[in-house]
Parts: C-alpha cells; sequence; structure tokens
C-alpha cells in the first residue's frame, strides 16, 4: 500500500491552515465493500459495490452521517480532522471537517482482508469503516484518542 498520509498531505496541501501538518491519513471504506465482501464483488457488478455504500451511508445519523457514502480518507492533523471523498489518487475538497474533539476511536477488529474501525463522534452517532492493512491505523488511532465513556 502506497503511504496514504504523504499523499493526503500533498493532495490537500491547499486546503490546510497556515502551519497545519498531517499527522496520519487513513483510506477508509464504507462497511461491507472491502475485506470479504471485496471477494463477492469482483464477481459481482460494480452497482452491488454502490448499492452497499449507499446502504452504509442510509444506516448512518448526527456527525457521522456528514461522512461519504463513497471510499473518504479520514485525514488527522495537528489541528483538525479532515473528511476528503477519494478513490486513493484525486482527493475531493474537505467535506465534512471536524475538531479533534468531535471524533475518536471506537473498536478495530479485524474483518476479512482488511480490518474494520468504528469511528464514534461527540453526539453519540458512530459508524463502522472499513479499512485495507498496510495503512498506519494505530498512529491514526492514537491520534483520535479513545471513544469517551458514558
Amino acid at each position: 500500500m502506497a503511504d496514504i498520509t504523504r499523499r493526503a498531505a500533498r493532495k490537500l496541501e491547499t486546503h490546510l491552515q497556515a502551519g497545519e501538518l498531517v499527522r496520519a491519513a487513513l483510506l477508509c471504506e464504507p462497511r461491507g465493500t472491502y475485506g470479504v465482501g471485496s471477494l463477492a464483488l469482483a464477481a459481482l457488478p460494480r452497482t452491488t459495490d454502490r448499492r452497499l455504500a449507499r446502504r452504509a451511508a442510509d444506516e448512518r445519523s448526527g456527525l457521522a452521517g456528514l461522512l461519504p457514502g463513497s471510499s473518504f480518507a479520514l485525514v488527522m492533523t495537528s489541528d483538525r480532522v479532515l473528511v476528503s471523498a477519494t478513490g486513493g489518487i484525486r482527493f475531493a475538497e474537505p467535506e465534512p471537517i471536524y475538531e479533534h474533539e468531535d471524533v475518536f476511536a471506537g473498536e478495530l477488529a479485524t474483518k476479512g482482508l482488511g480490518r474494520r474501525l468504528t469511528l464514534v463522534f461527540v453526539d453519540g452517532s458512530a459508524t463502522d469503516v472499513d479499512l485495507q492493512r498496510g495503512q498506519p491505523v494505530e498512529r491514526a488511532i492514537e491520534l483520535l484518542g479513545p471513544a469517551p465513556t458514558v
């Protein structure tokens, strides 16, 4: 896997504030569209992939509902957490942008060929995202911090 953190820093450079540094980035897929699901998708039409992504997005609410329904980069900077829709090469303008206090790392599990991370938001909403192996997951979790206990 290419260094997604360096690529995100380069691609999103014009969207960073003065002195803001990219600390880590994760390429995220909607739950169920990577890992074991990707094996089945190889044999099915691309519309199945889009349907799974739409279903994952429809299940979200609150701050979690602001995340794209397709692949996105979760970029932790020194000041904020940026979200940029991406296929890994082109990065869209960051939308949404969260404060560090708004998003946390929940459970991390191994799922099929990848890993699944729960993103927990300050408003109580949460969503699972699938991650490819080889990404700086532990660094990202450290930067996001653990989800507050209720």
